[in-house]
């Protein structure tokens, strides 16, 4: 089992879990919310911060109103719903707005101008210059490996070797204003980074 969290502006992201799909009769809404069951295995090493949290079957985020993105984005995966599958095509999915959210803290597809970074649409929607993804694998034995990255909003040579984007966590837990995982036990930690802790 994976959970994985990624966030809003400043040096941050959204996933792209935060994909709806094209049946909106599927979307789920506020008033329909996950059940209490299921936040609490994904957020199960606690919530980085309270502000405007929704929850979804597989993902549960905090919502940045003012900037028009997420905060953070906690994703459960495991083996079962990332196996690869033919029928999974990232260019033929749409993107829609979430209607449970005020069309003042939507975004509106039309144009984009610069402020100190990014932002499309009438409403200003940041566009960040880089995201973060912070990963902690859990084993059959409940042993936890835990790695973290940061990485520019911009295309990326195969090349690259994805550990070249590493970072300690708490330079990522700085410039996001949050702390991540803060009930995980330490102790039960393999490695970071692909080092010892």
């Amino acid at each position: 089992m994976v959970h994985k969290i990624s966030s809003g502006p400043s040096l941050v992201s959204v996933s792209a879990k935060t994909l709806i799909p094209t049946d909106n009769t599927n979307v789920p809404s506020i008033a329909n919310s996950t059940k209490p069951q299921r936040i609490a295995q994904i957020m199960k090493y606690g919530f980085p911060s309270l502000d405007s949290v929704r929850s979804f079957d597989d993902f549960v985020l905090s919502y940045d109103k003012r900037n028009r993105t997420a905060y953070w984005v906690f994703e459960h995966l495991t083996k079962e719903n990332t196996a690869y599958s033919e029928s999974v095509n990232r260019s033929k999915s749409e993107f829609f707005e979430d209607g449970s959210i005020h069309e003042y803290f939507r975004k509106n597809p039309n144009g984009k101008k610069y402020v100190n970074y990014e932002v499309i649409g009438d409403n200003n929607v940041a566009v960040p210059t880089h995201f973060f993804k912070i990963i902690v694998a859990e084993t059959d034995k409940g042993q936890l490996v835990m790695e973290n990255y940061v990485m520019p909003n911009a295309a990326i040579s195969d090349s690259t070797p994805l550990t070249s984007f590493m970072v300690p966590l708490d330079s990522i837990q700085r410039a996001a204003g949050f702390l991540f995982f803060e009930k995980l036990d330490k102790s039960k930690l393999l490695s970071v980074n692909n080092q010892k802790p």
